[in-house]
């Protein structure tokens, strides 16, 4: 043919189709035509597989490759070749890499070794080395291992370390020539198998465990539900039937709104200068108005707006009770005209006194003093802080909540000035002060002024929320921030603009109030004012259904952002057990004194000793109180399984000091926004300490370097601190009159008959020379 080939039939070679189409082609005619066309059919079909094969090899070849890329990665030298160690070795490694594995990269040759994964002579090196770290720095150590890691210390024999395992060969630590001992390496696929089924069996043996102990802890837990319902319904017949029978308002009549009237003083004049102006042109302001366009006509509905129906009321009109740490439902009752006069920061009032003032961002309530719980009301107390605490509301979020500010002029109910230093950084007309957030301060070589010590303690603030959030303590503790705001005080219409703390609304009564106090009295019918039935039964079944989880919780919060001022009106408590920290501002040890942990939660604080004998007792000369503060059912031992943390702690909390002890102050910082290095460094340094002492360790080693810094510097003046005393988590009733619970005693309180300087002495030597021993 012209193609070259001797011979052609059709469908056998493309060449020869293609060759006889291409001389059909000059052929012509239909037939020549539909000929060429097959040959055409022929060759593109069998030119597209070949496309298809040629870029499809490359991928097929590339993902081979990277498939044997990975097994490389993967495969663990180290550990058998057996497809069931080296897939645990995938999964234990992939764990501590994520960090999820309890013990990192340690406890992956240990788990290894311990189901005979790893060689004979490794897996005798890694049992070595455990038994070796068993006893230091470890809580819970039988004394067989503390034997084990003495003879690996101390026996010698031929110039070689003993093994621990066999007590009487040379070790393979000391001696790498030496045989494993210990170990049965002609069988190391029987001891892997017993180790698996030893395995499985202490599974099953855990999930029985928890699944018992759970069923105890609903048990429990239902028992004291209804020991609080039952002590509930004995009040709240007793209530009844003094206030002479179950009416719908009942409550409302027997606990009138209270009223308090404003220590600032009546202004001078009836009038202000200004029915309506603007926040930056006003020298105070009666009230704020938050748009700039608000109708002026509607000024009174955009206040009403903001505070809904809980707190209507005329425009122009304030609140009468005093700031307290709590807020309950607003005072509707007939309100006093706001008291104003000239701004009370140490900037003067420049401009007039405004009636109303335009472009606030927030506008500011004074909190309620009662609050109730069950049957029963109780008075929150106004606190010794000079900060003032008000509701606030705002156009956003972010200026929402509960405002607390050192920066307005606070008076006593009585008309008295507070002692206080003022914000103001010389800013004429205003009393706050604009801060470069992003300034690190260092305390040793900086001594700031008030408004900057002020701006270091709203960081300080953040960063303890930050921190409390990333260690998976936010549960127990309120969530704050900072906000940005313009606003006046609603009493005494001083101006501020700046930088304050905001908090969530926390429920609940103060815990130092339902404590310490009867409620407040029960007014009748007929107008008289008669004592309230006992709440002591009550308040106890409420602290008895607090949550456990949560009290540890607490602790750690208290031990590890080094609060100085944990007594118990800065926590809120509801009816049902749930409570809230608030006043989380005296943080990282150092607060008006510096402390270790000075909190009601925490054994061997001043709060704590407070609570437990009484102050005349921890600071006179009166034995201890007999009649025992409910507070000491709140002391963490009574909480934690066998009384102590140990190194047991929540599964994010040690997740959270594990990457904090392996941290530089800089790191921390950036991750928590800690303004200063030493507030950095003190939580780098308490996290070191948990995790290689543990909870009681690390606080014991906390309480004695504050004890020795006092002594050693008397002008540090710090918080006292004391021997850890017998906690009480079982108390006995005391009954009066009529059979009534008017009391709790402890079997373990001291019987001392005199101050606790004079009854201690002795033991708090002992106690303290002891925690010397902790290393």
């Amino acid at each position: 043919s012209a193609c070259g080939f001797k011979a052609f039939r059709a469908g056998e070679c493309v060449r020869a189709g293609a060759c006889l189409g291409s001389k059909l082609e000059h052929q012509g005619g239909p037939v020549s035509r539909a000929m060429v066309l097959a040959s055409r059919g022929v060759r593109s079909v069998n030119d597209r597989t070949g496309g298809i094969f040629r870029r499809v090899a490359p991928m097929v070849g590339a993902l081979l490759f990277i498939a044997t890329l990975a097994l490389v990665v993967t495969y663990d030298h180290d550990v058998r070749l057996e497809t069931r160690c080296q897939l645990l070795s995938w999964k234990l490694r992939s764990a501590a890499l994520k960090g999820t594995l309890r013990g990192g990269r340690h406890q992956v040759v240990v788990s290894l070794a311990e189901l005979g994964c790893l060689g004979e002579t490794k897996a005798a090196v890694v049992r070595e080395i455990e038994t070796g770290r068993l006893g230091k720095g470890k809580t819970n150590v039988s004394e067989e291992q503390k034997d084990r890691r003495k003879d690996v210390e101390g026996q010698k024999k031929g110039g070689s370390v003993l093994s621990p395992i066999t007590a009487n060969k040379p070790s393979v630590l000391s001696d790498p020539t030496a045989k494993p001992q210990g170990v049965d390496t002609n069988a190391h696929k029987k001891h892997s198998k017993a180790a698996e089924r030893q395995h499985v069996v202490n599974v099953v043996n855990a999930a029985a465990d928890t699944k018992a102990e759970r069923l105890g802890d609903e048990l429990e837990q239902r028992e004291k539900e209804q020991a609080l319902k039952a002590s509930l319904a004995v009040a709240w017949a007793e209530f009844y039937t003094l206030i002479g029978g179950k009416t719908t308002d009942a409550q409302r009549e027997a606990y009138p709104l209270v009223k308090v009237e404003s220590p600032f003083p009546d202004p001078t004049d009836g009038e202000s200068d200004l029915d309506l102006g603007r926040f930056e042109d006003c020298g105070t302001c009666d009230a704020c108005v938050l748009s700039e366009s608000v109708d002026t006509r509607n000024a009174g509905e955009e206040h009403n707006r903001i505070f809904g129906e809980e707190h209507k009321k005329s425009f122009g009109e304030e609140y009468t009770s005093a700031d307290a740490s709590a807020d309950t439902s607003a005072d509707t009752s007939a309100p006093t005209k706001t008291r104003t006069l000239s701004a009370m920061g140490s900037a003067p009032a420049t401009g007039p006194r405004c009636f109303r003032c335009l472009g606030c961002t927030t506008v500011l309530h004074q909190l309620d003093y009662g609050t109730v719980f069950g049957p029963f009301r109780w008075t929150n107390e106004l606190g010794a802080t000079s900060a003032s605490v008000f509701g606030a509301a705002g156009e956003a979020n972010a200026t929402t909540g509960i405002l607390k500010t050192p920066c307005f002029k606070k008076r006593y109910p009585d008309g008295g000035e507070y002692a206080q230093l003022s914000c103001s950084a010389g800013v004429s007309g205003v009393s706050g002060v604009v801060y470069n957030t992003s300034a690190k301060v260092n305390l040793k070589t900086t001594k700031p002024s008030f408004h900057e010590k002020h701006q270091i303690n709203l960081r300080e603030s953040a960063a303890v929320r930050n921190l409390a959030e990333a260690c998976g303590l936010e549960d127990v503790v309120v969530r704050q921030w900072t906000g940005y705001v313009k606003t006046s005080h609603p009493a005494s219409g001083e101006k501020f603009e700046g930088e304050v703390l905001f908090m969530e609304k926390a429920s609940g009564v103060s815990l130092e109030r339902i404590t310490r106090s009867a409620p407040d009295d029960v007014v009748l019918r007929n107008g008289d004012e008669v004592k309230p039935p006992s709440s002591t039964k009550v308040v106890h079944d409420t602290l008895r259904m607090v949550d456990s989880k949560n009290i540890i919780k607490a602790a750690l919060f208290d031990f590890i952002s080094g609060q100085c001022d944990r007594h118990a009106q800065n926590v809120l408590i509801t009816p049902s057990g749930d409570f809230k920290m608030i006043d989380n501002d005296q943080s990282f040890g150092a607060g008006w004194r510096q402390c270790a942990a000075n909190s009601f939660f925490i054994p061997g604080s001043d709060k704590f000793a407070i609570a437990r004998f009484g102050n005349l007792h921890v600071n006179g000369d009166e034995p201890p109180s007999q009649d025992m503060n409910l507070q000491v059912l709140l002391d963490y031992r009574c909480h934690a399984p066998g009384g102590e943390i140990g190194g047991t702690f929540p599964e994010k909390f040690a997740r959270c000091i594990d990457w904090l002890a392996a941290a530089n102050v800089t790191s921390a910082q950036k991750k928590f926004g800690f303004p200063t290095d030493e507030s950095a460094a003190f939580v780098i340094d308490r996290a070191v300490s948990l995790t290689h002492r543990g909870f009681e360790k690390a606080l014991r080693k906390a309480q004695l370097a504050s004890k020795n810094e006092a002594r050693t510097n008397p002008q540090n003046i710090g918080h006292r601190v004391f021997a850890w005393p017998e906690p009480c988590c079982d108390l006995v009733e005391t009954r009066g009159d009529g059979d009534k619970v008017v009391g709790y005693t402890c079997a373990k309180q001291s019987t001392c008959r005199n101050g606790y300087d004079a009854c201690e002495t002795q033991r708090e030597a002992d106690w303290f020379a002891e925690s010397e021993q902790i290393d």
